[in-house]
């Protein structure tokens, strides 16, 4: 493990008081075993709770990925290994959106076919984090005939979320011109926006 660069990634933590399941992964972080040891016993120990805390989440996604990798890696661990670390913890806290990304991200990288479906899953629960999207993330969801869709409609729930009114119509009224000979795609947009039609 880089520990300076695990403490560059984690310094704002140190300002905050984490939650006690947090604060049992960062030790387990920071311990002196080497970084698949370290990934175990943080799955195992993690394994026991009954919910995942963001906190947690949060620290294991800035401590391993940084900020996706840009300025190198923590651990000494290859995408594949990651992969299958954020997965096991997906499989144990599915309900958890910000998990459920971190682990589709992963995923990704790896060509995972899963991958966009999870990422899927994530927005139906927390629809804004569609924004968070790498631009090769996007670009494969605009070039799957199956997915492009499912895509379009996350980001419409997110622009509906937030609540304005004229951007909204925009959208809704570039997606019905899309999907204009689709009558279940135009049926799924309508259910979105809770449009009705005339």
């Amino acid at each position: 493990m880089d520990r300076n660069l695990a403490g560059y990634y984690l310094t704002a933590f140190r300002k905050k008081r984490m939650t006690p399941q947090c604060a049992g992964v960062a030790e387990l972080f920071w311990s002196d075993m080497d970084d698949r040891r370290k990934l175990e016993q943080i799955t195992t120990f993690l394994r026991g709770a009954t919910q995942l805390h963001d906190d947690t989440v949060a620290y294991l996604k800035r401590g391993i990925r940084g900020h996706y990798g840009g300025e190198g890696y923590v651990f000494g661990i290859d995408a594949e290994e990651e992969m299958h670390f954020w997965s096991e913890l997906h499989d144990l806290f599915p309900e958890h959106a910000g998990l459920t990304f971190v682990a589709a991200d992963a995923a990704y990288a790896v060509d995972e076919p899963r991958a966009l479906v999870m990422f899927l899953d994530c927005f139906a629960r927390e629809p804004e984090m569609v924004y968070q999207l790498e631009g090769a993330v996007v670009g494969s969801f605009l070039d799957s005939v199956e997915l492009c869709l499912p895509y379009e409609l996350a980001l419409l729930k997110a622009t509906v979320a937030e609540g304005d009114v004229e951007e909204i119509h925009e959208c809704e009224k570039e997606l019905m011109a899309t999907y204009a000979s689709d009558t279940q795609a135009l049926y799924r947009i309508r259910a979105v926006t809770g449009h009705r039609e005339e």
